[in-house]
């Protein structure tokens, strides 16, 4: 029955329809809703080292404490692990990251189970926790950014 719903055309639509909505959603994006004769002018005014530095020190805290938290919660819960190593592996993974986040993450989680002797659900479950605490601040930050909004 599974055969008779999979059929040739069905399947390339589904390969194919994802890969057309980005290209023309980037299409739009970067054809037409960016006034690409306005950024210069913005920049000129910005101050750029300034902008560069803190989004520096942004992603290394940002990699840190993600890190760190990651870490502690697979030496809690899994095993002690050396938070050097789970850095390390988080380091690696953030690289990949420049190209595929999904990767990134399969990495991570692939490496973080070499460590603790192949238990990729016990792994999985606990980076979880703070992805759980991500997703709390994100919804505490929307949820003050929607009251300071007027109307």
């Amino acid at each position: 029955m599974l055969r008779a719903l999979s059929t040739p055309s069905r399947d390339l639509v589904r390969r194919v329809l994802p890969w057309a909505i980005s290209a023309i959603a980037l299409g739009y994006v970067f054809g037409y809703a960016i006034d690409w004769k306005a950024i210069p002018e913005v920049t000129a005014k910005a101050n750029l080292p300034l902008f560069i530095a803190i989004t520096i020190v942004d992603k290394l805290l940002f990699f840190l404490v993600w890190g760190l938290i990651q870490a502690l919660a697979i030496r809690r819960f899994v095993e002690p692990v050396s938070i050097r190593e789970v850095l390390s592996v988080k380091g690696g993974t953030e690289l990949i990251r420049t190209v595929n986040n999904s990767l990134a993450d399969a990495a991570f989680f692939y490496g973080v189970s070499q460590m603790v002797s192949g238990r990729l659900a016990a792994v999985v479950a606990v980076a979880g926790i703070p992805f759980g605490c991500h997703f709390g601040v994100l919804l505490l930050q929307a949820t003050v950014g929607l009251l300071l909004l007027e109307g």
